[in-house]
């Protein structure tokens, strides 16, 4: 006795698999080219996130300079008799303040570029310095451009969205 096992029509399904497999080899290449999207803008943002904790940093600085400045003057004046002791008692509570915001703002600072290295995976993080350069950014020209138009740059530029719009063919295949 011999047995056959011969499909004679089984309802395309193998032109379905393989549709469904290539469908799935794109997701994934989308799938690949998101995430490489999002490290770029997580760099991006901790980049960004050290330039703005710089700049917290020199405010602090410089806010508690004028302060010491201030109780330097008011003391002059307390000596000279024009003021009295409970203005240079606010003042070095103000200072005070001013000095625990200045380490809150160096700590944020040293958070940051720690936060950077370990994206970059650089294992001294302690020597880690970013430089702030001067780049020239064009004039956005999305501010002229109407919602559709953004709409429509957004699924033909978009990996998430494409990949959203595979998986969506890959289920209608299953």
């Amino acid at each position: 006795g011999a047995t056959f096992n011969i499909d004679i029509y089984n309802g395309l399904r193998n032109i379905n698999q393989l549709h469904r497999a290539n469908l799935a080899i794109l997701a994934g290449e989308y799938q690949l080219e998101d995430m490489k999207d999002d490290v770029r803008l997580m760099v991006a943002n901790a980049y960004l996130q050290i330039l703005f904790n710089v700049e917290i940093l020199e405010v602090q600085k410089s806010q508690l300079e004028i302060s010491l400045k201030d109780a330097d003057r008011t003391q002059k004046m307390i000596d000279a008799g024009t003021m009295v002791k409970y203005d240079l008692l606010e003042i070095e509570a103000t200072i005070a303040t001013q000095e625990q915001a200045l380490i809150q703002a160096k700590n944020n600072l040293r958070l940051s570029k720690i936060n950077l290295a370990q994206i970059l995976m650089i294992p001294d993080y302690e020597n880690f310095n970013v430089l702030n350069i001067d780049i020239e950014a064009p004039f956005g020209q999305i501010l002229f451009q109407n919602p559709e138009d953004i709409f429509e740059k957004a699924l033909t530029h978009r990996k998430d969205i494409k990949l959203s719009m595979t998986n969506i063919a890959i289920a209608e295949k299953d």
